[in-house]
């Protein structure tokens, strides 16, 4: 007998839960060929990895701050061993003719491993929470002071951007420890109009009480001090249909 919907959403649900690091992969593409890309992306390595028990978990190209051929994709594992195997499912293997056809698209590409946190990204995405764009902020910071970092991050500065309807689909920190570490934040916005909103918190008609702005101006100053340097992409973002 076969599943029924409600179980594989279970199923589904389980394997997500176990998602203990994910794989922050930029994967720059052939001048004019990422519309392609997106489709084989899409329609075969995003379904390829679910089916394995992995969670691809969004697809980006830049709308402000990069060229449309500069892919981005985070995707999820439950261990690093699972993920070695997974390179396999997302790169191809031997004379695969999907690995062909990727391989023939691409200028050259690189992979981080992350360890996300904050309780983002969710079990489950809600599909609210799937957006039209995306602000991809990076940050480097001293690694003694990442904790501090976060919980200013989580309870000073996204409770004033949730009041402006921003949420945080992915929030990371490097796998790999040194002198310093990256902290990648990915926050969803409506339009890029909104993203361009949400720059001004002061603004009358944000919908941010007083109290929520003060905290975030407190926690955006002490924020900034712990930065050794920071910038931010507006992604667009692509789901599968």
């Amino acid at each position: 007998m076969s599943a029924g919907p409600s179980l594989r959403k279970q199923i589904c649900a389980e394997r997500i839960i176990q998602m203990n690091f994910y794989e922050h992969r930029v994967t720059m593409v052939e001048p004019k060929r990422f519309p392609e890309y997106r489709d084989l992306f899409l329609q075969e390595a995003w379904p390829r990895l679910t089916e394995a028990g992995f969670r691809p978990l969004c697809l980006l190209n830049p709308a402000i701050g990069g060229t449309p051929e500069e892919v981005h994709s985070f995707i999820g594992f439950p261990t690093w061993d699972e993920w070695r195997r997974g390179q396999e499912i997302l790169v191809g293997i031997g004379n695969d003719a999907y690995r062909s056809q990727r391989r023939g698209m691409i200028v050259n590409e690189t992979a981080r491993p992350k360890i996300p946190y904050s309780g983002r990204p969710l079990a489950v995405t809600p599909d609210s929470d799937r957006r039209a764009v995306y602000g991809l902020r990076r940050w480097t910071i001293d690694p003694d002071t990442w904790e501090r970092f976060s919980e200013l991050t989580e309870f000073g500065v996204w409770p004033a951007m949730d009041a402006m309807g921003h949420r945080v689909l992915g929030n990371f920190y490097d796998a790999v420890l040194s002198d310093d570490i990256e902290v990648t934040n990915l926050a969803g916005y409506t339009s890029v109009g909104h993203w361009h909103e949400t720059r001004t918190p002061q603004a009358p008609g944000s919908g941010v009480s007083e109290e929520l702005l003060k905290l975030f101006q407190e926690s955006v100053r002490e924020r900034h001090a712990l930065t050794r340097h920071t910038w931010v992409q507006v992604m667009n973002a692509h789901w599968p249909e």
